[in-house]
């Protein structure tokens, strides 16, 4: 007998018809073979089709078990690619041999050719509008089915499918959604001409897909929108607009679809012509008008909400002679720059809009959109992902649909990020003059995918060297700021929490900057003697004496405590009884250093004073400069009731210890400013006795 093959699809579903069927080729073993991939990639399992060519069996046991064995090995290593996947790939190779043996000069327009196709719509259209009109017969219109997409707005590639909006009668309109996709399917299946039906229903809109048998093309049918046979007609017109505008098109719908940019939780083909479209609605010499304008001068075409009106008689005014290469670069760096995160893309009006201020009613074009959203409680407000890094389109005529829907973070980042490598391939090649290289540069996705990723090394390596020289720069502030203050300061705390039962000390030492001979000036002001020259162990005695002086004046101040001074005959020596107290640093930030520091500290102490509770507080300390050289203040805080409950001692101390240094700075700088000031009144006073 001769030989046959017997196809079997292994946990997926098909028509009886197409089911252990025996063919007497390969021609037809190849079509049917397709047919059932379609049938198991829509279900989206994953499997294999099983293809067994044997003699037909004379017994049960005419095949050994050891060629059973090797029939099952053979078989689990046939694989079947995916006809979308090999189609993508055919219509790559056809490319590339393209450009590479075409004439110099004729790049573009050998690309257009190789890519658009003629899809057998006519006959597909037929035996669709057969099928509807045998089942509805007598009252189903030419018109009730309409074709849409990229089939009419002249960029269909050899792939692309034909989309369909069904009108069904009157008398089924009443019915849901599913429904009627439910009696489209069940209509198609009845004509044995399409094969792989299958309701797709989660999506906004459900669909019917199916493939045509006779064509082997691919067809989409929809009953609950038909915005998308409307639009597409102004679409097809808009790419024709202008002869750069429909090969911009195409180049960029191929760029889209070969890097994986467009399709499922991408960015869909109807938005990259409306990204295209607002992007030359946008240049400084428009090529396209806002569709407003197109709009103006003839009469409304409403369909529910929405205005479908366009004046096709309209002309092309533009001024713009850009060539198509220039427009070309400018796309991928108008998109590469977009500020995705804040802005929506408006073809209505041709300009972007704040999407802050779309959710907050802001923006005088969006009224019909507000009025929409009043009048019909159906509608939702477009989700623009107010705080997402996303692409967002108002379709300028379906005005409550945002363009394209949801896309995954990951995908749209990668998509960015890739346009932006785009731009500059496109730019470096142009500027070479080789547009030949451009294409097959940006086409051929690996060698995209190996720049993009080397320059990305590149890039990242370059901004891990600007974020080191930024924290050096950083360091280097830090320190000089940190240098700076040393040098403003006046004490250096050498020592403190040097505990020993109830008494707490801290060392305070003078800094450089109060002992350099160039500041002996500040202190003569300070003590009010301009005329006593002060030398090295002088300024140490006087630094000692100021310091108890400000710390007196601090805890009185700032800390605002009843300051009781209990041993005074010693200058170098004091002991306060300190009682109070509020706490006036809760949650409080330190104040910016500058002339007017002490007072607005103080200030904001007396404030927080009146303002906070009293806690109880009762502590002595006692302040003792250095004997022989006064190069030592040393705070001793003797607390004999710390035990107490509710003592304010231990925030107090820590308060004081973590601040006194830049209290004493502010004071001390507040002291000399005060002092300059009494000197300039007093000179002022002396010269207008002296008038």
């Amino acid at each position: 007998m001769d030989e046959i093959v017997v196809v079997r699809v292994v946990k997926v579903r098909v028509y009886s018809y197409l089911e252990q069927t025996y063919f007497n080729n390969k021609t037809e073993l190849s079509k049917v073979t397709k047919l059932l991939y379609f049938r198991i990639r829509n279900h989206k399992i994953q499997t294999k089709l099983k293809i067994i060519t044997t003699e037909m069996p004379k017994s049960q046991d005419a095949t050994s078990d050891k060629e059973k064995k090797k029939s099952e090995i053979k078989e689990k290593k046939t694989k079947i690619e995916d006809p979308a996947d090999e189609a993508l790939e055919s219509m790559q190779k056809a490319v590339r041999s393209e450009l590479m043996n075409c004439k110099v000069g004729e790049e573009l327009e050998t690309l257009v050719r190789t890519l658009l196709h003629n899809v057998q719509r006519h006959q597909v259209e037929k035996d669709v509008l057969a099928a509807f009109q045998h089942h509805y017969p007598g009252i189903f219109k030419n018109d009730q089915i309409r074709l849409f997409g990229s089939s009419v707005m002249g960029i269909a590639f050899k792939d692309s499918d034909l989309d369909f909006y069904v009108e069904l009668p009157n008398r089924e309109q009443h019915k849901s959604n599913l429904s009627r996709i439910k009696i489209i399917r069940e209509i198609l299946e009845s004509t044995k001409k399409f094969a792989n039906l299958q309701s797709i229903t989660r999506p906004r809109v459900p669909i019917v897909k199916g493939t045509h048998i006779a064509t082997l093309t691919n067809c989409d049918f929809n009953c609950s929108n038909r915005f998308g046979s409307l639009n597409s007609p102004i679409v097809a017109h808009l790419v024709t607009f202008d002869d750069r505008i429909h090969k911009l098109a195409v180049i960029i719908k191929y760029w889209m679809k070969i890097h994986d940019c467009s399709g499922v939780k991408r960015i869909s083909n109807y938005a990259v012509v409306w990204m295209l479209i607002f992007y030359l609605q946008t240049l400084p010499k428009p090529i396209v008008p806002p569709i407003d304008e197109f709009q103006r001068n003839v009469p409304p075409s409403m369909v529910s909400h929405f205005n479908f009106a366009f004046d096709y008689s309209m002309p092309n005014k533009t001024e713009n002679e850009s060539p198509w290469s220039e427009l070309l670069l400018g796309f991928f760096k108008f998109y590469r720059d977009f500020d995705y995160g804040s802005q929506l893309i408006c073809p209505l009006y041709g300009k972007t809009l704040s999407k802050a201020d779309v959710y907050e009613n802001k923006i005088i074009e969006l009224e019909r959109y507000r009025q929409i959203l009043l009048a019909d409680r159906s509608e939702s407000p477009m989700d623009l992902g107010k705080h997402r890094h996303s692409l967002c389109i108002q379709d300028p005529f379906d005005l409550m649909h945002k363009i394209p829907g949801d896309i995954l973070t990951e995908n749209f980042e990668r998509i960015v990020w890739k346009i932006g490598y785009a731009a500059e391939i496109v730019e470096c090649e142009l500027q070479k003059g080789e547009t030949r290289s451009m294409f097959l540069r940006i086409f051929d996705v690996d060698q995209f995918d190996r720049y993009a990723n080397v320059k990305e090394l590149e890039r990242r390596s370059q901004a891990k060297q600007r974020n080191l020289e930024q924290q050096a720069k950083e360091a280097m502030m830090l320190a000089e700021q940190a240098e700076q203050n040393e040098y403003l300061s006046i004490v250096s705390v050498l020592s403190k929490n040097a505990q020993n039962g109830h008494t707490v000390t801290m060392q305070l030492t003078p800094t450089n900057y109060i002992l350099n001979i160039s500041q002996y000036d500040a202190w003569k002001i300070v003590t009010n003697n301009c005329d006593v020259q002060i030398d090295g162990q002088s300024i140490r005695k006087v630094w000692a004496k100021e310091v108890i002086e400000m710390i007196a004046d601090i805890l009185r101040y700032i800390f605002c405590l009843d300051v009781y001074d209990v041993q005074s005959s010693d200058e170098f020596v004091k002991k306060f009884d300190l009682v109070g107290a509020r706490d006036v640093f809760a949650n409080r930030k330190q104040k910016s250093f500058n002339d007017n520091a002490w007072e607005m500290e103080a200030l904001d102490s007396s404030n927080r004073f009146d303002r906070s509770t009293y806690i109880p507080l009762e502590v002595s300390v006692k302040i003792t400069a250095g004997a022989v050289n006064f190069d030592c203040v040393s705070i001793e805080f003797n607390d004999e009731i710390k035990t107490r409950s509710k003592n304010f001692y231990r925030l107090f101390r820590q308060e004081f210890f973590d601040r006194i240094d830049y209290l004493l700075k502010i004071y001390f700088l507040h002291r000399i400013e005060m002092a300059k000031s009494d000197i300039a009144n007093a000179d002022q006073a002396k010269d207008q006795g002296c008038m």
